[in-house]
């Protein structure tokens, strides 16, 4: 789930009831950013179908952007170098006891 706080300037919160309502708004608010955001749907269910077949999932970031294709997946990249861009402080808090 999304923080929740009284002021975010650095990044998007979008306010969603679950993680899958979140995902769905924040997409869409970064549609203006993807080459074909007509074909993102079409996209994500060919890329999962891709890595759901290989034994060996890259385990970073970095490492699925190096693995990826960018003519066949444009969007996607898109998605992924904006998550790469986001900053750590926009991240949850963990706490150790």
């Amino acid at each position: 789930m999304p923080r929740r706080c009284g002021r975010q300037t650095q990044r998007n919160n979008v306010p969603a009831y679950n993680t899958e309502e979140y995902f769905v708004r924040v997409i869409t608010h970064y549609q203006d950013d993807m080459p074909q955001p007509e074909t993102f749907q079409q996209q994500l269910k060919l890329w999962k179908r891709t890595w759901g077949n290989k034994d060996e999932k890259p385990g970073t970031i970095t490492e699925t952007l190096s693995e990826t294709c960018n003519f066949m997946y444009p969007n996607i990249m898109k998605i992924l170098t904006l998550m790469m861009l986001t900053s750590v402080t926009s991240a949850r808090v963990e706490r150790s006891n």
